[in-house]
């Protein structure tokens, strides 16, 4: 079977730059091919096509220069249009998918293609966070009905047909929701009451504190949570190039362009956000340490932190959405800290700043822990299709969603969440006050205590007296056993 290469695009006004790294091909056996919209490389045992939405010039016989230290061939090909700016060029996916086998599938789904890019793009599209569709349906592994935007009628009842049959039997213990009949607008009123019900003011003023408490990481290994906030986000997590084996990842994805609605690009767009941040949290939670990491426990907080992963539900608007996620990382998460809940945001506007790669990257380390827990089916029925819409965004979409997560943050406070917190002063004013009285009462029950010793040798004393008395009276060359014993103890 023949052997995706590793490979990497660049693009001038002119042309399109192909760097495909062969390492075990051989030079003489290696050919290629420009054809109008999609180029061909073979070299036993690689073969590569890629696919473009815009026109090239064909050439049967593209310019190459090798690098035999790398093993790199560099194929330069001319754009038909001069200027013309090829879109999505670092998605794998959707560069390796065959559009024409794509329209096929959606015409035997049912689906008809509607075009592939909205080309014209309202303002309020925008602020939404939407700007293109692509060409294959939802049917075969979207979001569907399951997952429902609030104020909205979902076009699909069942994600990848069966969900809802199967959820009591097989997959209803990995969500909060407890039954699929249950209405969205009772789904989001139960999310926030079950949320403020389950913030523990106690965790999460141990957490505020724990610093003081150098036992508590000795016994337990948690890093201090000033530690966390201070960790600084690696570059590797900002790398412009997938790595070897987070590109066999991305090459082995399913190699289809989802077709969305303005409906479901608010679903898909409100969904991302939850899973990049609880990505971020868990990687900032452990100083960004991978030895540290544990699928299940990462799987499990990422799906908590998610209320479309926890109660099937997603609100369309970006602020609530951030809203939710403070809310729920105070109550579900293991590190309970507000200002470690605004360093996670400020992570994930990083990463959507680097661009498409980064943010791939992120994703499918979500893809991985769910994989290896017990929890698949949540990857590829909601992260999966989240994947492979995310690859088609533009660096600029990204800056825009990172800018609107910023604004969101920046305007939420602590008091806006709807938890009983009591004010930090009052908690140590009355930790104060709780101390001085347990000093004054350990302070009397002290003086008690000496009390009761000095009157204790006090009677001692006077039974000494006696005793000499009584052995003066006596014989006085004869001293009393009892006498001498109490001289030797020297009281």
């Amino acid at each position: 079977m023949p052997v995706t290469p590793k490979f990497q695009l660049t693009q001038t006004p002119t042309h399109i730059t192909i760097s495909i790294r062969a390492q075990y091909a051989r030079l003489e056996t290696a050919e290629a091919y420009v054809d109008e919209k999609s180029f061909l490389f073979a070299a036993t045992p690689y073969y590569l096509r890629l696919y473009f939405q815009e026109r090239l010039v064909v050439n049967e016989d593209p310019r190459c220069s090798f690098d035999s230290d790398k093993n790199l061939y560099s194929f330069e090909v001319q754009k038909e249009v001069e200027g013309t700016e090829f879109k999505h060029l670092n998605s794998v996916g959707s560069l390796l998918a065959n559009p024409e086998s794509a329209a096929e599938e959606a015409k035997f789904t049912g689906i008809s293609v509607m075009g592939e890019e909205d080309d014209v793009e309202s303002e309020e599209e925008k602020e939404d966070g939407e700007n293109d569709t692509g060409n294959d349906s939802l049917a075969s592994g979207g979001l569907g009905g399951v997952l429902e935007a609030q104020n909205s009628k979902p076009q699909i009842s069942y994600i990848y047909g069966h969900i809802k049959s199967l959820f009591f039997n097989e997959v209803h213990t990995l969500f909060q929701l407890k039954s699929t009949e249950t209405s969205q607008a009772d789904r989001i009123r139960l999310s926030e009451d079950i949320c403020r019900v389950d913030f523990d003011q106690n965790h999460y003023y141990s957490d505020l504190k724990g610093d003081e408490d150098e036992d508590l990481h000795t016994v337990t290994g948690l890093p201090p949570m000033k530690k966390i906030i201070s960790a600084k986000l690696p570059e590797s997590k900002l790398e412009p190039e997938y790595t070897d084996a987070e590109f066999e990842l991305v090459q082995k994805l399913p190699r289809r362009k989802p077709l969305l609605t303005k409906n479901d690009k608010k679903i898909c767009t409100a969904q991302f956000i939850e899973i990049l941040y609880g990505v971020c949290y868990v990687n900032r939670s452990l100083e960004f340490n991978s030895e540290d990491l544990e699928f299940d426990p990462a799987c499990y907080t990422v799906r908590r932190l998610s209320r479309g992963l926890s109660w099937l539900v997603i609100d369309s608007d970006i602020h609530k959405t951030v809203k939710n996620l403070l809310q729920r990382t105070l109550s579900y998460s293991l590190r309970r800290n507000f200002e470690l809940s605004k360093m996670v945001l400020q992570d994930m506007v990083k990463i959507l700043n680097s661009g498409v790669v980064p943010v791939v990257r992120c994703l499918l380390e979500s893809v991985q822990w769910c994989n290896f827990s017990e929890a698949k089916i949540i990857s590829d029925c909601f992260i999966v299709p989240v994947l492979l819409w995310i690859q088609n965004r533009d660096d600029s979409w990204l800056k825009t969603l990172g800018e609107r997560i910023v604004k969101s943050g920046d305007s939420i406070c602590l008091d806006d969440l709807g938890f009983e917190i009591e004010s930090f002063s009052e908690m140590e004013d009355s930790d104060d006050s709780e101390e001085s009285s347990e000093d004054s009462e350990s302070g009397e029950e002290a003086e008690e205590e000496e009390m009761d010793y000095d009157e204790i040798l006090e009677q001692i004393e006077k039974y000494k007296l006696y005793l000499e008395e009584q052995e003066k009276a006596g014989a006085a060359e004869n001293s009393t056993r009892l006498i001498q014993e109490m001289d030797d103890l020297n009281i």
